[in-house]
């Protein structure tokens, strides 16, 4: 948000009026209706809002949820002791929270997606730190009355607020896209380390690529190795500086591409 102007440094096109501020007392209202029979769901740090039983946690919450919070769809929902580390998140689906958790009720003109990721900022994060009531952090929590005087900057209009929403809704979607690939890269990295390299007691791998067939031999690392002295020049011509001491070991490329024992 630029100071004096009151608008963001970059918005979609055909938006140009000045942000309005706003405490956010005036975009939400607190629910407090109960729902004792719905799905519990969970409030993170970083993923924002999940339904408990794709988190693979153990179940701690009491049998009786005659006290638990009901959340609609489209309601913010957040931890009152660590709304100052960012435990909030928006609600794509109805269901129910700790009798410890806030759920916001967006009032009408409020998209309560594209808050729900302003209220992720760093420099909001901080003021619900300072708002945060308490001795210690331990203690600290954010109820509804202290949270609903917090003054913010929003868009007048509605229909920008839904396209900040949407584009970063797009961008979660392909950042959750290519950290499933990146997991499914690193599993299979590690499958592939296990299996083309040999096992203790055995002298070939599991997998090889077509065309090699000779068992692989024992050698010691002396054999390929040599440690001297550091020298300013030879940090930039390949050498492998290994330790904290003032030693590196000259270590040939093919090396580098085998494993330390066995080639």
């Amino acid at each position: 948000m630029q100071e004096k102007t009151n608008k963001p440094a970059l918005r979609f096109k055909g938006f140009d009026e000045d942000w309005e501020q706003r405490k956010l007392g005036e975009c939400f209202t607190e629910r407090v209706e109960s729902m004792p029979n719905g799905e519990l769901i969970s409030v993170t740090i970083n993923d924002g809002i999940k339904k408990f039983a794709e988190l693979g946690r153990h179940n701690n919450s009491n049998d009786d949820k005659s006290k638990y919070k009901k959340v609609c769809k489209g309601d913010i929902a957040y931890n009152s002791m660590r709304m100052w580390q960012g435990a909030s998140g928006y609600s794509p689906y109805e269901g129910i929270v700790s009798p410890a958790y806030t759920v916001l009720s967006p009032n009408p003109g409020i998209n309560s997606k594209c808050l729900a990721y302003q209220l992720k900022l760093p420099e909001m994060i901080h003021i619900f730190q300072i708002n945060s009531q308490g001795i210690t952090s331990d203690t600290w929590n954010l109820k509804f009355p202290a949270l609903s005087e917090i003054k913010i900057f929003i868009a007048a209009n509605e229909m920008e607020q839904k396209r900040i929403a949407e584009y970063f809704t797009q961008l979660d979607n392909l950042i959750t896209l290519h950290q499933r690939k990146y997991t499914k890269l690193v599993n299979i990295k590690k499958s592939m380390l296990e299996k083309m390299f040999p096992k203790n007691g055995e002298d070939v791998p599991e997998i090889r690529f077509a065309g090699f067939t000779d068992p692989w031999e024992q050698r010691k690392l002396g054999e390929y190795c040599g440690n001297r002295r550091r020298t300013e020049s030879e940090l930039f011509k390949g050498l492998l500086p290994i330790g904290s001491g003032d030693f590196l070991l000259s270590i040939s490329s093919r090396i580098l591409l085998e494993k330390m024992l066995l080639i």
